[in-house]
C-alpha cells in the first residue's frame, strides 16, 4: 500500500526492518528482565541435579549455582533485537518486489 502512495522501495524495506528491530528491542527487553529475575533466583537458590545424577560419577557436586551478570542480559537483548531485524528483513524484500494491486488482493 505504500508503494501505491508514491513511497520508495528502500523507504518501505527501511520502515520494515525498523519495525522489527523496534519489536525485537521490546520483546529482548521483556525477556532481559523475566531472563534476568530467574537467573538471580536460580544463583541463589541453584538447580538440584542431585536426582537425576544419582549413580552417574560426574565432575561436578548436586546443585549448580549459574552465574547471571548484566552483560549476559544486554548481550541477549541484542541478539534478540538483531534476530528480529534479521527476520523482518526477508519479508521486507518480498514486500517490494509485489506489485501495489497485488499486495492489496493478499
Amino acid at each position: 500500500m505504500q508503494a501505491a502512495l508514491g513511497m520508495r522501495r528502500s523507504d518501505i524495506v527501511f520502515l520494515i526492518v525498523s519495525e522489527g528491530l523496534v519489536i525485537g528491542f521490546l520483546g529482548g527487553i521483556v525477556g532481559a528482565v523475566l531472563g534476568s529475575a530467574v537467573g538471580i533466583w536460580l544463583e541463589h537458590s541453584g538447580l538440584d541435579f542431585t536426582a537425576a545424577a544419582r549413580g552417574i560419577d560426574l565432575p561436578f557436586q548436586g546443585i549448580v549455582y549459574p552465574d547471571w551478570t548484566l552483560s549476559y542480559a544486554v548481550i541477549g537483548m541484542l541478539l534478540g533485537m538483531l534476530a528480529a531485524g534479521l527476520a523482518a528483513l526477508y519479508p521486507a524484500l518480498r514486500a517490494i518486489k509485489m506489485a501495489p494491486a497485488e499486495a492489496l488482493r493478499q
